[in-house]
C-alpha cells in the first residue's frame, strides 16, 4: 500500500506534477495535485485528466488487479486534482461513477 502511494507521488513528481497523497486505506488511496507537466496549458486541456485516470488506473490494476478512478475534480476546471483509486470492489466504489480497471 505504501509502494503504490510512493510510486504515483514519484511518477507523478518526475514528470513535473505535485501528487500529494491525503489519504491510504485498505480499499482506497486519495491524492491531491496542483501542478501539470503541460503548465498553464493544462487548464485549457480538459482531456488530459483522461490521460491521468489511464496512468493511475493501469499502475492500480497492476499492483492490485483491480482499480476504479474517481476524478472528482480536474486542473482543467477546477484548478486541482482531487482523485480517488479505490484498489477494490466496496459499497463505496460501487457507487462512485467512474472510470474501471481491470486486469487483463
Amino acid at each position: 500500500m505504501e509502494q503504490f502511494a510512493e510510486a504515483v507521488v514519484d511518477v507523478h513528481k518526475k514528470i513535473g506534477a505535485a501528487f500529494v497523497t491525503l489519504e491510504k486505506t485498505s480499499e482506497k488511496f486519495i491524492f491531491t495535485n496542483t501542478m501539470s507537466p503541460f503548465g498553464s496549458a493544462a487548464k485549457s486541456l480538459p482531456g488530459l485528466s483522461i490521460l491521468t485516470s489511464s496512468i493511475l488506473g493501469t499502475m492500480a490494476v497492476k499492483s492490485f488487479g483491480y482499480a476504479k478512478v474517481s476524478m472528482r475534480k480536474t486542473l482543467a476546471k477546477d484548478g486541482e486534482d482531487f482523485i480517488i483509486i479505490y484498489n477494490r470492489k466496496t459499497e463505496d466504489s460501487e457507487k462512485e461513477k467512474a472510470t474501471d480497471y481491470v486486469e487483463t
